[in-house]
């Protein structure tokens, strides 16, 4: 158990609470990760999914997708996209509050595919 706990604190403060994105449209705010399951390429491309539930937003009680393409860090996407996956993890892990953003596409509606897009995230407890 101390172990679990000492990987979540080591985690917890190399995220600095924020991961990479310039802002951009919102897609849920104050919402509970509830699953988080890989997106491989046979179903249309690398990424993964996090259903979230609760909290605001066009997107909230949805499944928000987190393509690869949409990460981006100093043409780096694949240490983004990693580290966005880590702050999932570690939001269902730690029982934390998400913010969930879309820079590419953030004026979209949910049925206009807003939540297929996100690329940001803040943890909050």
């Amino acid at each position: 158990m101390f172990k679990l706990f000492s990987v979540l604190f080591v985690l917890l403060s190399s995220l600095s609470v924020q991961v990479y994105a310039v802002g951009g449209g919102s897609l849920v705010k104050g919402a509970t990760v509830s699953e988080i399951e890989p997106m491989w390429s046979a179903s249309g491309g690398d990424g993964f999914i996090v259903s979230v539930t609760g909290g605001s937003g066009k997107c909230a009680n949805e499944r928000i997708v987190f393509p690869l393409s949409a990460a981006y860090v100093d043409n780096n996407s694949n240490a983004a996209h990693g580290r966005l996956y880590a702050a999932a993890l570690t939001s269902l892990a730690a029982d934390m509050k998400v913010d969930i953003y879309n820079d590419i596409n953030g004026s979209l509606t949910a049925s206009e595919g807003a939540c297929s897009q996100a690329n940001y995230m803040t943890l909050k407890k």
